[in-house]
């Protein structure tokens, strides 16, 4: 006949050890299950002045080599790693190395995922944020916009490296195109307006000791192509009743 257990041994099996009770020594859980030590930490994938940059051009949408050389370096050197990075973001890098540009762009997949509608231009929701902030222009901001892209064409096949415009010649290509706009459309006010609006959105630039002169940022080759140019300066010209300035003159 067995001998009658002890209360205090049951107690122990079924709620644990006694307090003040010696405990077994601990096992490291990765011991334990025969787990291998967990691997150190993965270096980061772009180094960080290359993150510095993209963080530069994520914040802006455009980047320039002209004013930010270094910057648009480490973007042309870390390209396949930032593309996996923006990628994951359904994001992409335009490099255009001829105008030393970097433009940050949604890709078309993703755009599709989001149910964007082609002509939807509002923000008020996530699927209408643009990463380049866009607007419509009035008629002379286009005209302005024109006139400008035909001169940095005509510069640009002249062997340019920076276009420079002057804001009164700026103002006389114009005068073309006057019978278009309204009186006031044609006022000192409304034509700095117009620079005005296009310096906010980086396709005019300011030159340092010059008020009366603008450079041509190589944005401008992304704001109106080639093709799109054609149209206008055609149209344009065909509602002016003047020959088309197909050669910036």
């Amino acid at each position: 006949m067995s001998a009658p257990s002890d209360p205090d041994d049951e107690l122990q099996a079924v709620f644990g050890p006694r307090s003040g009770a010696a405990q077994p020594e601990s096992v490291p859980i990765n011991e334990a299950l025969d787990d291998p030590a967990p691997p150190p930490a993965q270096s980061a994938l772009i180094p960080p002045p290359a993150r510095v940059a993209l963080q530069r051009l994520l914040a802006r949408g455009v980047l320039l080599a002209r004013s930010h050389r270094e910057e648009f370096g480490q973007l042309m050197a870390c390209r396949d790693a930032i593309a996996l990075i923006l990628g994951s973001m359904g994001l992409s890098m335009q490099l255009h190395e001829d105008y030393g540009l970097a433009v940050l762009m949604r890709n078309e997949d993703a755009e599709t995922a989001e149910g964007e509608e082609e002509g939807d231009d509002s923000d008020d929701d996530e699927g209408g944020l643009s990463l380049v902030r866009t607007s419509r222009l009035k008629l002379l901001h286009s005209l302005v916009l024109m006139a400008l892209r035909l001169h940095y064409r005509e510069r640009e096949r002249a062997g340019d490296e920076q276009v420079i415009i002057d804001l009164d010649s700026l103002k006389d290509r114009l005068e073309p195109y006057w019978p278009l706009l309204h009186a006031e459309g044609r006022s000192d006010k409304h034509f700095n307006g117009a620079v005005r609006k296009l310096q906010d959105h980086g396709i005019l630039l300011r030159v340092r000791g010059k008020e009366d002169q603008r450079l041509v940022s190589p944005v401008i080759v992304l704001a109106l192509d080639s093709e799109r140019l054609e149209i206008m300066v055609t149209e344009y010209s065909r509602l002016a009743g003047v020959e088309p300035q197909q050669n910036g003159a």
